[in-house]
């Protein structure tokens, strides 16, 4: 029997929790990129995405909105791009290492790209 530190280890599965501040996070029901913050997936992703159609947020929490990425199997890291349209937040590639950080983090708007989580801290 195999335990597992988390539900998104066990279930294969990472979980971003993405604040703005201003609550400006758009219409992710729109078919336009341009109209919500979005999440562009490659590296560890089931499923990577095309630039002009990001993952949109699966909910809303009191943090700000979560998006939910399937992985494939055996992933050790997630490479991703917060992105609005061509606006990225932070700007560079991001990569969360699973083990370092576990399958879900919360990231706040302007996040130094070296130490973009303000949980859980780096282990």
């Amino acid at each position: 029997q195999v335990a597992y530190e988390s539900r998104g280890a066990a279930e294969g599965f990472a979980l971003i929790h993405y604040r703005r501040p201003a609550g400006d996070y758009g219409d992710p029901t729109s078919g336009d990129f341009n109209d919500f913050w979005g999440l562009h997936v490659w590296t560890g992703a089931a499923t990577p995405t095309d630039w002009t159609n990001p993952l949109p947020p699966e909910r809303v929490d009191v943090f700000g909105i979560v998006f939910k990425i399937p992985l494939v199997d055996g992933a050790e890291q997630l490479a991703y791009i917060l992105h609005r349209g061509d606006t990225k937040d932070p700007g560079p590639d991001q990569f969360l290492v699973f083990a370092n950080y576990g399958h879900e983090v919360w990231q706040l708007q302007g996040a130094d790209p070296e130490r973009p989580y303000v949980a859980p801290l780096r282990r």
